[in-house]
């Protein structure tokens, strides 16, 4: 009995390692090479031999000018046009992303964080934290004014003042949260007002919103850039020569026992 028991173990080791043994065949019948040569890439390698060629460590072949001007435009603006030798495009692309950037981001950059110091000072003149010089909290009535200055016809806000009593006070911040008021030397004519707090939060918000959207547009453009490069990379490669052609032309049919009428189209590969 326990010999049977041995052969019976024996029969069926041997038939799971022979139907192993076909599953295997039949796999590498079904996946071919990749089933042996089942090894993840190493894709830190194909980035660094792209690096390489797309800083001119090594050198690129024609076909892959397209990748390579597209991945210098993303790195640097212009530098894909420098590539497919579109230099008369430089000046456009730095002067459209030097304008942008300046007049879109910095200048309403700048304006949102004048307004934004103009609201904190409101902000905790309402949380009565602007103390006078006797250490009694200026009125949360206060009046708000702006000083301004004229050039070349453009009025421009350049302090922000506040009316208590028929005084006008300039704050000064002394801690994170507290602000020092104190009597300022300014003429009525140069003040604008008086304003309301919502008119200081919603320029506030304003200029915010402008820089915003004016990074979001540099960044799209930037992008613009690089696929205008890509695809004039493409269309520059794109063979136009003669040893490409096509005639169109009518063609009856061989038998003539058929009716009927229809067009030729002929590619000629020289």
């Amino acid at each position: 009995m326990k010999y049977i028991f041995s052969l019976l173990l024996f029969l069926i080791i041997h038939n799971a390692i022979a139907q192993d043994s076909t599953s295997v065949d039949l796999d590498k019948a079904i996946l071919g090479d990749t089933f042996e040569k089942n090894i993840p890439v190493d894709t830190s390698r194909k980035f660094l031999k792209t690096m390489s060629k797309v800083f001119g460590v090594t050198e690129f072949e024609k076909p892959e000018i397209p990748r390579i001007a597209f991945v210098r435009s993303l790195i640097l603006p212009g530098w894909g046009q420098f590539t497919n030798h579109d230099y008369w495009k430089l000046p456009l692309i730095y002067g459209a992303a030097g304008a942008g950037w300046y007049f879109g981001n910095v200048i309403n950059n700048r304006k949102y964080k004048q307004y934004l110091g103009y609201y904190e000072q409101v902000f905790y003149l309402k949380q009565n934290a602007v103390l006078l010089s006797d250490n009694t909290p200026l009125s949360s009535s206060a009046s708000i004014y702006l000083s301004v200055e004229q050039k070349k016809n453009k009025v421009s806000p350049i302090g922000i003042y506040f009316q208590s009593n028929n005084v006008y006070y300039e704050l000064k911040k002394t801690s994170t949260e507290q602000f020092e008021a104190n009597v300022a030397d300014v003429s009525s004519e140069t003040l604008r007002g008086p304003y309301a707090e919502n008119t200081l939060l919603s320029a506030k918000n304003q200029y915010r919103r402008w820089r915003d959207l004016s990074r979001i547009g540099f960044t799209v453009g930037w992008l613009f850039f690089a696929i205008e490069a890509n695809a004039t990379a493409h269309l520059k490669a794109f063979d136009v020569t003669d040893n490409i052609s096509m005639q169109i032309k009518p063609a009856m049919p061989r038998d003539l026992n058929g009716q009927g009428i229809g067009v030729n189209l002929t590619f000629n590969l020289k």
